[in-house]
């Protein structure tokens, strides 16, 4: 596993009230049957921890395309829809951790 700050926050869809965003690399079972790597983001909203500490959004998301250049990771956030709901939950206080799944019309396997 690797951590990397996210650096395609620009554009039209920017996400504002994010204080960070991270790309975490992680292993998963790929639709062939083999570990492939993957990538999440983690959003950590604005402001001080809540001290009973943060709630929690996890958002499985998918790629835009079949190659890892596609994942949403990997790109600048060009969707308003999910720009819009990101930033209203970061501003609501809750971290979003979006596990982007390589699966492609089979069952998904949630990496533990």
């Amino acid at each position: 596993m690797s951590e990397t700050t996210y650096s395609h926050n620009q554009g039209n869809y920017k996400i504002t009230n994010a204080n960070s965003i991270k790309v975490m690399s992680y292993n998963m079972l790929g639709v062939a049957g083999k570990t492939v790597k993957a990538t999440a983001m983690v959003m950590t909203p604005k402001g001080e921890k809540p001290k009973d500490g943060w709630r929690v959004v996890v958002w499985a998301h998918g790629t835009v395309g079949v190659g890892d250049g596609c994942a949403p990771s990997n790109n600048e956030f060009t969707n308003n829809r999910f720009s819009a709901m990101a930033d209203q939950l970061l501003a609501e206080g809750y971290i979003l951790l979006l596990l982007i799944m390589k699966v492609w019309g089979r069952r998904v396997f949630i990496p533990t």
